[in-house]
């Protein structure tokens, strides 16, 4: 019984030893590759279509929030960010839309009017997008004045998960 029960334990030993000691990394078309990191430079257009790198704001910490016209958590997610925001002082919001290169500029001004967003806002194609590891949206980047995103947050689970989440992250930095 004793021999049985040595060799269970160098069995989990050695299985501990081949999957569960390796540091774990997302992979590289993750948002989340991008914590520590700093934002990658990406072209965008203003919302006057004009191409602009989008680049972290120096010495203000931010929230990156992404999102789309077709996306229905998004349409829940960036006025509650919108609403944090003007309670935040301190902390800068910009909003990405990630469109197809046949989106309405109109339609995404209409949802940002409907959102109150005074703020930064711009919009890309999924393939610009890619180098945020963007896979699904929403995807918030939280940011520090350094231009090292510190945080990422994908998908939505509810306006309260969210806010909570997005006010921890910024506390942290």
């Amino acid at each position: 019984m004793s021999q049985l029960l040595i060799r269970l334990l160098c069995l989990t030993c050695l299985a501990l030893m081949v999957t569960g000691c390796k540091k774990k990394h997302p992979p590289a078309a993750s948002p989340y590759a991008l914590v520590d990191q700093q934002l990658p430079k990406i072209s965008v257009q203003s919302l006057e279509e004009r191409p602009v790198k989008l680049t972290a704001m120096k010495n203000t910490p931010t929230v990156l929030a992404l999102w789309a016209t077709w996306c229905e958590p998004c349409h829940e997610e960036i006025p509650a960010l919108v609403e944090w925001s003007k309670k935040e002082r301190g902390t800068r919001l910009v909003t990405l839309a990630v469109e197809d290169s046949s989106v309405d500029v109109g339609d995404l001004r209409a949802f940002l009017t409907d959102a109150d967003v005074d703020g930064p806002a711009y919009f890309t194609t999924p393939g610009n997008a890619s180098a945020l590891g963007v896979r699904a949206l929403p995807v918030v980047y939280v940011i520090d004045g350094k231009g090292v995103v510190r945080a990422v947050h994908e998908g939505f689970e509810g306006v309260d998960q969210l806010l909570s989440w997005v006010e921890a992250a910024v506390n942290d930095l």
